[in-house]
């Protein structure tokens, strides 16, 4: 009597827990079968059925087995299913089946019921998949399970005894124990996914901020080049004009003299009518100063010339910093963009992990390598640009600093001859010194295209910037 006061609610519990539970799903694809150890082909894939009722695999010489994850007239419990993965024995056959995908849709490992036709064996070598049998139709197979499902649903309900219903009742404890365990791990994903993006969100917002400091100070700098380049042009157009002025004197001196020699000669002349040393004494004393004076003025000339030369190396040195400069800057700003459209899918990826129970926010710290660049360096001023390339791929992180996590920036300067060979280095602010060893080499091995001065061939100075990124 009791038991039968506690059916209704007993039946009541299954019911509502069933739709909990999805209609069990097959799926075979890129299957890999062994018989008894032996590599079988198998043709038929991909394979797929909802809900999941029987699926057939006729194997050659041996027959054709009907594998299904519930009992039905003439099967056996001989193995199970267990994610991507179907094993059974049966009739002397070990059979083994994997797939790419998870056959059954059930995350916990289900018994396999098999039987076995050996009047349908294939010829040939190679196994089949399928949803039909070879032998009979997929009707009688049907009507089989159908026969046997409607005897022992006669018994169930109505003829069940204490021990099924109370098994049923635990089977019903612990698919909900699970479900609750499910629950409760999805929240937990969830808080932890809500808690990368908050984090993610700072670390965004902490290298926005810097990203608009640094461009800022970019802009700023680069504002003081163009004053210091625009002064530069200045101080080049007034040295122009004061050597154009010399020029000028000179040539007006060089008159001079001319007019002098003459007035001398004919004052010679004159003295050796009248014969009067003093004044050609005096003249010839005016011509002596005049010729210093001209020396004097042809010295400060050639100083000034040399100069503008300095200033001119100056000018194009700064023009190169001021390009790499702006490349800095724009590397920055294009990685200001990626970490704005990566916090955007982030944020998507949060607001759709709600509907998804095993999502994983990647790693950052795997993304990257570590590596050696130029950033913003321009290979073009380079006779050698490849080879340069294959050392900064092939040249080696120092172990210690990778282990450490040592990175930075290394800027080397540095002086070429005519020809473009750089022949001193020196490392501007020392740091690591195995970074900075590892820079100048790479800059000792430059080959630069030889910069031409009035048609020659002139000496470089100048500085590159070498980048370590672990």
């Amino acid at each position: 009597m009791v038991l039968h006061a506690r059916l209704p609610s007993l039946l009541l519990v299954f019911f509502l827990a069933a739709p909990a539970f999805a209609q069990p799903t097959l799926s075979i694809h890129q299957p890999t079968l062994t018989v008894n150890s032996r590599h079988v082909e198998v043709e038929g894939a991909p394979l797929s059925q909802v809900p999941f009722t029987y699926f057939f695999l006729n194997v050659p010489k041996v027959g054709e087995f009907i594998i299904a994850a519930h009992r039905f007239e003439g099967s056996t419990k001989a193995g199970l299913f267990n994610g991507g993965y179907l094993e059974f024995e049966l009739a002397g056959s070990h059979v083994q089946l994997w797939s790419s995908a998870t056959i059954l849709n059930i995350h916990d490992i289900v018994d396999a019921y098999v039987r076995l036709d050996d009047h349908v064996a294939r010829d040939g070598d190679i196994a089949r998949l399928s949803l039909t049998s070879s032998g009979q139709p997929a009707q009688q197979v049907a009507e089989r399970r159908d026969v046997s499902t409607n005897q022992e649903a006669r018994y169930i309900p109505i003829e069940g005894n204490r021990s099924d219903l109370s098994r049923q009742v635990d089977q019903l404890r612990d698919q909900s124990s699970m479900l609750t365990s499910q629950i409760e791990r999805l929240r937990a994903e969830k808080a932890y996914l809500e808690t990368q993006l908050t984090t993610d969100q700072s670390l965004a917002d902490s290298l926005r901020r810097e990203l608009t400091t640094q461009r800022v100070a970019l802009e700023t700098s680069n504002g003081d080049l163009e004053s210091e380049v625009d002064q530069l042009r200045r101080q080049n157009a007034e040295l122009l004009q004061r050597v154009r002025s010399l020029r000028a004197e000179v040539e007006r001196h060089d008159r001079e003299r001319g007019g002098l020699r003459v007035e001398r000669e004919a004052i010679a002349s004159v003295r050796q009518a009248n014969r009067q040393p003093e004044s050609v004494q005096t003249l010839t004393e005016e011509r002596d100063e005049y010729a210093v004076t001209v020396a004097a003025l042809r010295r400060e000339i050639q100083a000034l010339e040399e100069r503008q030369g300095t200033l001119e190396s100056e000018r194009d040195f700064l023009l190169a910093e001021r390009a790499m400069l702006t490349s800095d800057r724009d590397q920055l700003r294009q990685e200001r963009d990626a970490l704005h459209r990566e916090a955007e899918n982030l944020r998507e990826r949060l607001e759709g992990g709600e509907n998804s129970s095993s999502s994983v926010l990647p790693d950052h710290r795997d993304l990257e390598t570590p590596r050696i660049e130029l950033p913003g360096f321009d290979f073009d001023r380079l006779a050698n640009a490849n080879e340069i390339r294959d050392l900064l791929a092939t040249t080696e992180y120092p172990d210690l600093a990778r282990s450490t996590g040592v990175e930075g920036r290394v800027t080397v300067l540095l002086a070429a001859d005519q020809t473009g060979q750089v022949v001193e280095t020196a490392v501007l602010v020392q740091g690591n010194s195995q970074l900075d060893e590892i820079a100048e080499r790479i800059v000792r091995v430059m080959q630069f295209r030889p910069l031409m001065s009035d048609g020659a061939p002139a000496g470089l100075r100048s500085q590159v910037t070498v980048l370590f990124v672990n």
